[in-house]
């Protein structure tokens, strides 16, 4: 079972979105072959997640709102990383390493992406929303971590933290890759 799935996210939608999450019992959504997911759909989801293997679509509809219908594609996506090793000689050597990272796109079914999400290591995250998390949960072990960007663009925006307490309660936040907004989600 996959972790991620619709929840409200502290930033700014497109429009056909825009205050349009409607709670998940009026959310009817249904697993589908990732060959089921419409051509232009999961063009501008290839175009986003360059690279990306789906293994799982679903096509959700709901009854009220402009919004009616949309696609969630989830896969791997590869990701290469440069980094720098010192060698017994005291050389510096440029290596290349490719990180597997899960990924979800949820996009309209004319193409227009809503969002995508990505798998990261706490490391990823700006030290600004780390500091915003552990000023709400400061004991907590954090257990999961998604960036989130809007639509087609590179820019992340926010991240969805799931931690557990010392006390053993599992939390989801999303904070605004800022670190000035911090919701618990519900």
């Amino acid at each position: 079972m996959s972790r991620f799935g619709i929840v409200a996210v502290l930033v700014v939608v497109p429009a056909a979105f825009a205050g349009d999450e409607p709670p998940k019992s009026q959310v009817n959504s249904q697993k589908i072959a990732v060959s089921a997911v419409p051509d232009k759909a999961r063009q501008a989801a290839d175009q986003v997640a360059k690279g990306a293997k789906w293994e799982t679509a679903y096509k959700h509809t709901k009854e009220a709102g402009p919004t009616k219908l949309w696609y969630r594609l989830i896969g791997i996506q590869s990701q290469r990383t440069l980094k720098q090793e010192v060698q017994a000689d005291g050389d510096v050597k440029e290596v290349e390493k490719f990180v597997d990272k899960a990924v979800q796109v949820r996009v309209l079914p004319e193409g227009e992406v809503v969002d995508m999400w990505t798998d990261v290591t706490p490391k990823e995250v700006p030290a600004v929303v780390m500091r915003a998390l552990r000023a709400k949960e400061s004991g907590a072990e954090v257990t999961f971590i998604s960036s989130v960007r809007v639509g087609g663009k590179k820019e992340i925006v926010g991240y969805r933290i799931e931690v557990k307490t010392a006390g053993g309660e599992k939390l989801t936040y999303s904070i605004t890759a800022d670190g000035k907004n911090v919701e618990k989600e519900q």
